[in-house]
């Protein structure tokens, strides 16, 4: 059984030798002679007990315990002290400094036993922490179970607290027909999260189309949206039906909304007030049920700020906002990802990636 670390911090050179003795039977004892030498001791070691001897030169017992609470917290104090120090012992003591104090001169089988306790005490403490990580563990997998066994999120890789409150928020919103708006840096998963929205609501049987705002010239992307009749426009042979009328009782993911232009914006507003759209070029009114998640990588408040984005159209877009943090901001799911991203290549280039 490995044997638990003490650190013994006297002057006197008869002093540590005794107390090595009588100690070093049941743990490994390390010595310094002066409170420096012992606060490079407690860099390179994790002591269960330490013990300081109060007079000193240069640095006290109780200024050198003081300064090991800071490196060494759950280790447990004690200061050697003569008669006429007992009052500052008392009150490092009251302090929270020391646990306990030692008078000269001690008897041994006393101080054998009143290091043991501290030990007992140390890996009493120890096995706390241990017992309150594991608890939280725990709690952090009940939380996941709670929050994805009632939704399937397994294409949403994350279990950082931060991706357990975006789970919660859009289980929160998948059973309603609400309209979402998902913010985040390019690359947190928005995609992702708005299909496993769609995927896990009551019109998952129904199309989920996603559309790149940002990706089509304004004239192109209003025929996309919402169709054309045949001879809108110059190669418009025959009708065609938009986004928003295919996905008719299922779903629309719009990516960079704020790219749309002020007159896009304007159709968008139309779609979302009253669930209708007229085809490029037509004059016949659709009603749609769609529901809608738009994402976006700008600041939605700023870009109204600037007259870019439409403020209405803010307001409909802004009902139920998510907002998905960055990779930094979970450094937690990590080592999940990689695992995730070595499995997929090795699957895929067929070979054997470690």
């Amino acid at each position: 059984m490995k044997k638990n670390k003490i650190l013994v911090v006297d002057d006197q050179v008869e002093i540590l030798h005794a107390l090595e003795r009588q100690l070093k039977d049941e743990y490994q004892v390390f010595t310094a002679s002066n409170g420096e030498e012992g606060l490079k001791l407690l860099k390179s070691n994790t002591f269960a007990v330490i013990l300081a001897d109060q007079r000193m030169p240069g640095m006290t017992g109780i200024d050198f315990l003081s300064r090991s609470l800071l490196m060494q917290s759950e280790s447990i104090r004690i200061l050697i002290t003569a008669y006429a120090d007992i009052q500052a012992s008392i009150d490092a003591v009251n302090k929270g400094q020391i646990y306990y104090y030692v008078s000269k001169p001690w008897e041994p089988d006393d101080l054998r036993l009143i290091v043991r306790r501290a030990v007992e005490r140390y890996n009493l403490q120890l096995k706390n922490i241990q017992l309150t990580e594991e608890l939280q563990k725990s709690n952090e997998q009940l939380k996941r179970e709670n929050i994805q066994g009632e939704y399937e999120f397994k294409n949403i890789i994350g279990h950082s607290p931060k991706m357990l409150e975006v789970f919660k928020l859009a289980g929160k919103v998948i059973s309603t027909p609400t309209t979402v708006l998902l913010l985040g840096e390019t690359g947190t998963g928005k995609e992702l999260l708005a299909k496993a929205i769609h995927a896990n609501s009551d019109r998952k049987s129904q199309n989920f189309i996603a559309q790149n705002c940002g990706a089509l010239p304004d004239s192109l992307l209003e025929s996309e949206l919402f169709g054309h009749v045949r001879g809108a426009f110059t190669g418009a042979v025959a009708d065609r039906k938009g986004i928003f009328e295919l996905a008719d009782k299922g779903s629309v993911f719009l990516d960079e909304v704020a790219d749309t232009s002020p007159a896009l914006q304007l159709r968008l507003l139309r779609i979302l007030q009253e669930g209708e759209l007229k085809p490029v070029g037509g004059t016949k009114t659709i009603t749609v049920d769609v529901r809608v998640i738009a994402a976006t990588n700008k600041n939605l408040e700023e870009e109204v700020s600037a007259g870019r984005f439409r403020e209405d159209l803010y307001y409909r877009l802004n009902v139920f906002p998510i907002q998905l943090p960055p990779l930094r901001e979970r450094r937690e799911d990590i080592p999940e990802l990689v695992e995730h991203f070595v499995r997929k290549f090795t699957k895929k280039i067929k070979k054997n990636i470690s």
